[in-house]
């Protein structure tokens, strides 16, 4: 028995640069940067950075009802709008074949938000339970991106969360390729989503982490009439008419 064909039919992210190829592209031809020196570190001791490419475009309550995102911290509205932004690119936003079982969920993150886990450290510490909410833990948790995304679209396929530091959604993405190859599922959500730069503790400040991405894959024998939909560039494009065992061509560049 043949394998099924494995295709990317939607891309969407919450970046600095932008929440669309087009803005992006825009930008960066535009040589624009989006890093930038975070005074508010300079209370941590002994951390060096302070840059980082904060989005501070990004308002949940301009998207979604407070009702609907209560048990969802900054990583989880994050990964909430990524995640949108893919199933309507490729078609499937008000698609029921979406929430009855036929598309799973495999998404990365290094930890959950980081307000939740302050709190529960001050509890730790004072004693005291102010901050500590009943949503507290859900938002907290490694795996609330999976979660929580899951339930606001009603996937009621498999549920992969990842989390092994900047690798997390390379692996996500390649185990909801396997899923898909493997029959388990015929669509599957795989992304990642992380802490983003805030005033928080040195060692999440460090890093400095601000894009948030989501792909909606599904196997080409699930959905025939749809096609591969990916962002089209010229490099992507050559690498295309290439055989496998040819090198990349060069990147071309934007003249100036």
């Amino acid at each position: 028995m043949s394998m099924p064909r494995v295709v990317v039919t939607g891309i969407g992210g919450v970046t600095s640069l932008g929440d669309s190829w087009p803005e992006i592209e825009k930008q960066l031809r535009a040589r624009k940067n989006a890093v930038q020196r975070m005074n508010e570190w300079d209370r941590y001791e002994m951390m060096h950075t302070r840059l980082a490419a904060p989005v501070k475009h990004f308002e949940a309550q301009t998207y979604y009802p407070r009702k609907m995102t209560r048990s969802m911290g900054r990583v989880s509205l994050l990964a909430l709008r990524a995640t949108e932004l893919a199933l309507q690119q490729a078609g499937l936003r008000n698609d029921p074949e979406i929430s009855d079982g036929r598309m799973g969920i495999a998404y990365g993150s290094s930890s959950g938000s980081v307000d939740p886990v302050r709190a529960f450290g001050q509890m730790l510490e004072s004693g005291s339970m102010a901050g500590v909410t009943s949503t507290s833990y859900i938002q907290m948790m490694p795996h609330t991106a999976a979660v929580n995304v899951g339930l606001y679209f009603g996937l009621k396929g498999r549920v992969i969360p990842t989390s092994s530091a900047c690798t997390s959604g390379s692996q996500a993405i390649g185990y909801a390729f396997e899923t898909i190859r493997a029959r388990r599922e015929p669509m599957m959500v795989a992304a990642r989503s992380s802490p983003p730069a805030r005033r928080t503790t040195p060692r999440k400040a460090r890093r400095g982490r601000s894009t948030r991405s989501a792909t909606a894959w599904w196997s080409a024998r699930a959905r025939r009439r749809w096609c591969s939909r990916t962002w089209s560039t010229p490099e992507r494009a050559a690498r295309r008419r290439l055989p496998r065992s040819s090198a990349s061509p060069p990147i071309p560049t934007a003249s100036t």
